[in-house]
């Protein structure tokens, strides 16, 4: 049995121990986020090493674990697609709206979405800010207890993204530009929350650690006085952004240059996203599958999805096999209440590959995002007719 030096101290010896562990810890956790997920092919590695050094460039330890950049790894595609959303479309300093306000419009839609992975870190990063009594009214749904007239246009707004018909009374007392950037950040956590919501840690150890780390962790990573240089994500991705083949159709081109303004850098990050994406699930997927989710969201207008024994028999689908119907009905899912679908019965659906599971979620997050955006996009550039519904095409 090993002797303890009486001189030496247990408390000596515990702080011993526990940084041992917490080196442990570190370089297990350095190893796993530095190999290649399986899934990865050998064509799509360049992309996916470009993405993961722009990662921890900007973002450090949210590449590791659970964080949702790391969430997206098991396709390249998806996994540049995530980043530049984040990076070029929320995190890019602006003159619309600053920093603290994007915040608001984070925890905002998080709330509206049920994500409370989101709500709670973003809202930390408003308590970081010197803002406690607003981060903790945002994260408690006490919305009427918001005193600066602003904060509460901009909470409302947010929340409100889901009911067009509701929209027109507050976008009115915003500027253009103001909208615009409104108007990335939703995309941002519209797409986000869902991603989280379905492949997000849900229980144990790594939920503990990672869904609720500290403000000062949080602040370090997205701390809200630092530089974010607009226009950087795409750039960080170097020559293998070319890797994914630009295809927007004609109908989701014209409401992304309305919403963005057709500013150059975020209209270039959403078509470079939404592109990738869509490739990704065009690989795994048969085409009626993204047609119909498509189809259905065309028509959708907000309302939260009525569940009711037959609901998707609605749907009157003429599909192929029931498993293509299955994939329609879980993509519906995340579209339109991501918080009700279990990661295990999408993982389960897509036979264990967790690449197909990414995609499908994926594509489904970034088509309701874009259907969220076309009701707001009426509003930033109201004397432009709103367009016709959706085409089919991708």
């Amino acid at each position: 049995m090993m002797n303890i030096p009486l001189d030496l101290g247990w408390a000596t010896v515990v702080t011993g121990i526990v940084v041992l562990v917490l080196v442990v810890a570190l370089v297990w956790i350095i190893r796993s986020a530095r190999k290649t997920p399986r899934e990865i092919s050998k064509s799509h590695r360049p992309l996916f090493w470009a993405t993961f050094r722009a990662i921890q460039r900007d973002l450090m330890v949210a590449q590791w674990a659970s964080f949702p950049p790391a969430l997206q790894r098991h396709d390249a595609r998806v996994y540049a697609a995530g980043y530049v959303i984040v990076r070029d479309l929320y995190l890019g300093d602006t003159k619309g709206l600053n920093r603290v306000e994007r915040e608001i419009v984070a925890v905002a839609v998080s709330l509206s979405n049920f994500c409370y992975y989101c709500t709670y870190n973003h809202a930390a990063l408003l308590q970081a800010s010197e803002l406690p009594a607003l981060a903790k009214n945002l994260t408690f749904r006490n919305l009427a207890a918001i005193e600066d007239p602003r904060h509460a246009l901009l909470t409302q707004l947010a929340i409100r993204g889901k009911q067009p018909k509701e929209l027109a009374a507050y976008t009115a007392q915003l500027t253009t530009e103001e909208l615009t950037d409104i108007a990335a950040t939703m995309f941002t956590f519209h797409y986000i929350n869902r991603i989280v919501d379905v492949i997000g840690p849900q229980s144990g150890l790594t939920h503990e650690l990672f869904s609720k780390p500290p403000p000062i962790a949080i602040a370090g990573i997205l701390g809200l006085k630092r530089a974010w240089e607009p226009g950087q994500g795409l750039a960080a991705l170097g020559s293998t952004s070319e890797m994914v083949h630009l295809s927007m159709a004609e109908q989701d081109e014209e409401q992304a240059k309305r919403w963005t303004q057709e500013r150059p850098d975020r209209l270039a990050a959403l078509t470079f996203a939404w592109s990738a994406i869509k490739q990704a699930a065009e690989e795994l997927f048969d085409e009626e599958v993204l047609v119909a989710i498509r189809s259905h969201l065309s028509r959708w207008d907000g309302r939260e999805l009525t569940f009711t024994r037959d609901w998707f028999q609605e749907e009157k689908l003429e599909l192929k096999n029931k498993e293509n119907q299955e994939f329609v009905k879980l993509g519906i899912l995340v579209a339109r209440c991501a918080y009700r679908v279990s990661p295990d019965t999408m993982l389960e659906a897509c036979n264990g590959n967790r690449q197909k599971r990414l995609a499908l979620v994926a594509f489904a997050a970034g088509a309701a995002a874009l259907r969220i955006n076309e009701w707001l996009s009426v509003h930033i550039n109201a004397e432009t007719q709103p367009a016709s519904t959706p085409t089919l095409s991708q």
